[in-house]
């Protein structure tokens, strides 16, 4: 970030990424991802969590409009940090905004854990391979038919659950995981 002269205007100036997001490829009539480019977005946003988590931040919500995509679809980059909060309790720019599918039920525009950025991964994760968001209340039932390995549905089963007590508490198990699909994608390829 660069303050201009007259201290009343902020630049922010960022590495261009892309201009699609998750959101503009996981609607029916978007272009589809292959095996291995779901899985390597999906690697590349649990790595940002973790980062952003291992930075004392949690996010609060992302959803799939949150996550950009490069023009090949080969990379992708968590964004809208504007409601993240350190866990502590320091202020974001917002308190309170429009629930959605994609935020944990506890979070109220209070403090949150990163617990609650597991769950919107989960969701956004199965959103990826589900080319969109299931009916709600239908969540379980989508997992249980996605063509995944076993290991990644029971993480998004633990991922979904709405208690953050009862509910995964760390986004690192998912990369190992998800490593371990992206190598065996490749092999069949």
């Amino acid at each position: 970030s660069h303050m201009s002269q007259s201290r009343e205007t902020w630049w922010v100036t960022d590495a261009w990424v892309g201009e699609k997001t998750l959101g503009d490829v996981c609607v029916p009539g978007g272009p589809s991802l292959t095996v291995q480019q779901q899985v390597r977005v999906l690697l590349h946003v649990a790595r940002g969590i973790e980062a952003v988590h291992s930075a004392g931040i949690v996010v609060r919500e992302f959803s799939l409009s949150s996550v950009l995509l490069t023009d090949d679809l080969s990379r992708a980059v968590v964004t809208d940090f504007e409601l993240a909060k350190l866990p502590a309790g320091g202020p974001s720019v917002s308190g309170s905004w429009p629930e959605t599918r994609y935020r944990a039920p506890e979070i109220d525009g209070k403090d949150a854990l990163p617990s609650a950025d597991v769950y919107s991964f989960a969701v956004v994760a199965l959103a990826t391979l589900n080319h969109g968001l299931p009916l709600a209340g239908q969540e379980a039932e989508c997992v249980s038919s996605l063509g995944v390995p076993q290991p990644l549905k029971n993480l998004l089963l633990q991922g979904l659950i709405p208690s953050p007590q009862l509910r995964l508490q760390s986004i690192s198990p998912f990369i190992p995981v998800l490593e371990r699909w992206e190598d065996d994608a490749n092999v069949g390829r």
